[in-house]
């Protein structure tokens, strides 16, 4: 079958996805999922430091702050981020080099602990909202469960089936909006270093800064165009 292949395998044309209603084509987007495991992957040390205190949640959270002050963290957030967010696009806006200054830290720093947000909020939706969907299906069919105390103010019938696809929709929102957020947060905290802009300026002849001068007339110091 024809088509372009997407992100995870498959094949699927994307004209015929154009074609489907505006709600349904995030379901059918690569996008949507490797940026739903990019939200997951913090998770994985979280998991682990539960096992280890699960009295204290925040300690991840707080050992961020040195770990994101690595001027190679930079560029490790900024590989994963632009493979996992923004597939198969070349111009992201996301950076992929090194912290070049404390601002590019503190940046690094913010974009760890919104992440750490966004994930542990991603990672509870994920979780939690399928299995709400199942146990309204169950109270109608008259099998309550105690770990969800407010379903007892439903009543034992059928009625709860019409709320089952509620958090299933709920899901959906979560989902799809996480990830367009991540990713407007990873341009914004992730994006090129002012510092690393300035540098570029600074090598370009002052009688280039016109913007009247044709793109091919000027040379950088290192004789590049």
């Amino acid at each position: 079958m024809r088509g372009r292949p997407v992100v995870g395998g498959g094949w699927h044309d994307g004209r015929m996805v154009r074609r489907l209603p505006r709600p349904v084509r995030p379901l059918l987007r690569g996008t949507t999922y490797t940026r739903l495991l990019h939200l997951w992957v913090p998770m994985l040390a979280v998991s682990v430091w539960l096992f280890v205190s699960p009295s204290t949640p925040w300690v991840p959270a707080l050992l961020l702050v040195p770990v994101g002050l690595l001027p190679g963290v930079r560029r490790g957030e900024g590989v994963q981020a632009w493979l996992l967010l923004t597939p198969g696009k070349g111009e992201s806006g996301i950076a992929v080099t090194p912290s070049a200054s404390w601002r590019d830290r503190l940046r690094t720093v913010v974009w760890l602990e919104a992440r750490m947000l966004l994930g542990t909020t991603a990672a509870l939706g994920t979780v939690w909202l399928p299995a709400l969907s199942f146990d309204l299906v169950a109270a109608a069919l008259g099998h309550r469960r105690s770990d969800v105390p407010f379903l007892g103010a439903f009543p034992p019938d059928r009625v709860c089936v019409l709320l089952a696809p509620l958090p299933l929709l709920a899901l959906y929102g979560l989902v799809v909006g996480l990830g367009e957020l991540i990713t407007a947060l990873a341009r914004r905290l992730l994006g090129p270093s002012p510092r690393s802009d300035w540098r570029r300026w600074r090598s370009v002849p002052s009688s280039c800064w016109s913007v009247r001068v044709s793109r091919g007339s000027c040379t950088t110091r290192s004789g590049t165009r």
